[in-house]
């Protein structure tokens, strides 16, 4: 290893190294000392007395410390110059078979001759020391070993080459994607634009990440985010293809369950675009067929549709399948379906209780708990007040 022109690294090394060297040192160190007193006169004794050891140990200690500081460098030389000396044997060696190559052409019909000239072949091997008996079928014999064994190491090095770059393309995703989150959770108005903005390309950035172009959850989040930023033309789309590539994530419960989400949100997406402001202030909304078809029951591929071939429901999904009945029966009073809202009320009132009064995983954590039993009892007052001719409709056009 290189001292870099260091005067103490340049000492050890020669002292770590050379007997003689070590000897002079530790003598010169023990006659500098001999008419001193006290501890430096000790020093000297030891020094004299025991020197080489000392100056041995030293080196030693001083080679291990350069070691340990340089062992990764060194580790990434060896195994560039590794692959290279790898690289470049089998390269040599294949050129140096394709030589002997027989070609069909004027002079070599078709079948004539194997594809291969074999004494050509063997004499190949044989430079290249692929196989170490004089027998020349015991040459390809050997060559033909010893590729197998290479065949099946290097498929297993591929494979755990393969497992490592997927894991660490899972966790750069995941990092892209806790990166828009926090990003995304900024409350502070100044920074709201900004932070809107690093979010959204925190989870494209995910998205782009080799394997993960499909991954669902930050397609949701990107989704969510133009949303939240007003892009509701972008917002639609970006549901669409959550729905499309769900299918290829988790057991066919899960996908199904995200592609009724994505329904729910695409009729949201489509309504969102429409709100009016009144005289009176009061903010109102028009629910377009296609929005109403994306959840009502019985139109054959709605969310309900979905979801009903999965119930009954627990824990989360009880209050998502609330939210859902809660959002239909909204696009209902808003479309004058009087007896569907009346319907799809008492199915959100049911769920939220349900979901409110159930026991809970005895794994859940109190704030898990806390937080699950207060989105029961926002959606029981959410309930209430729509029974009232209030609801509330806010998330359409704000966070979901």
């Amino acid at each position: 290893m290189e001292c870099d022109s260091n005067i103490a690294c340049e000492l050890f090394e020669l002292v770590k190294d050379n007997d003689f060297a070590a000897g002079v040192l530790a003598k010169t160190l023990g006659q500098l000392g001999d008419k001193s007193a006290g501890i430096v006169g000790w020093i000297a004794g030891v020094l004299r007395d025991h020197g080489e050891k000392v100056i041995a140990l030293a080196g030693f200690s001083f080679g291990f410390y350069r070691w340990w500081l340089y062992r990764e460098r060194t580790l990434h030389e060896r195994l560039e110059k590794y692959l290279q000396k790898s690289d470049g044997r089998l390269k040599r060696a294949q050129d140096d078979v394709l030589r002997s190559l027989e070609r069909p052409g004027p002079r070599q019909p078709v079948p004539a001759l194997p594809l291969f000239s074999a004494p050509e072949l063997r004499s190949v091997l044989r430079e290249r020391r692929w196989g170490y008996a004089p027998a020349s079928a015991a040459v390809e014999l050997s060559a033909q070993w010893q590729l197998n064994r290479a065949i099946e190491k290097i498929e297993s090095r591929l494979k755990a080459g393969d497992d490592m770059l997927s894991s660490l393309r899972t966790q750069l995703a995941s990092a892209h994607v806790l990166r828009g989150a926090i990003a995304a959770s900024t409350r502070r108005t100044s920074l709201q634009e900004a932070n809107s903005h690093a979010a959204l390309m925190a989870f494209r950035s995910a998205l782009q990440v080799p394997g993960h172009e499909q991954n669902s959850k930050a397609k949701e989040y990107e989704a969510h985010q133009l949303r939240l930023m007003g892009h509701f033309g972008q917002a639609l789309i970006a549901y669409k293809e959550l729905e499309r590539i769900a299918s290829g994530e988790g057991d066919y419960r899960s996908q199904r369950l995200i592609q009724a989400r994505a329904k729910r949100f695409q009729a949201e997406s489509i309504v969102a675009p429409t709100r009016h402001v009144g005289s009176d202030g009061r903010t109102t909304f028009t629910v377009p067929m296609a929005a109403w078809n994306l959840v009502r029951r019985g139109s054959g591929a709605s969310a309900q549709d979905i979801r009903l071939n999965f119930a009954p429901y627990q824990d989360w999904d009880l209050i998502e399948q609330g939210d859902l009945h809660y959002l239909t029966a909204f696009f209902a009073n808003t479309n004058s379906f009087v007896v569907i809202e009346r319907q799809e009320l008492t199915n959100a009132e049911v769920c939220y209780e349900i979901a409110l009064r159930q026991p809970l995983p005895r794994q859940w954590r109190r704030r898990e708990r806390s937080k699950l039993r207060r989105a029961a009892n926002e959606g029981l007052a959410l309930v209430k007040a729509a029974k009232k001719g209030d609801y509330q409709n806010h998330w359409l056009v704000q966070r979901s």
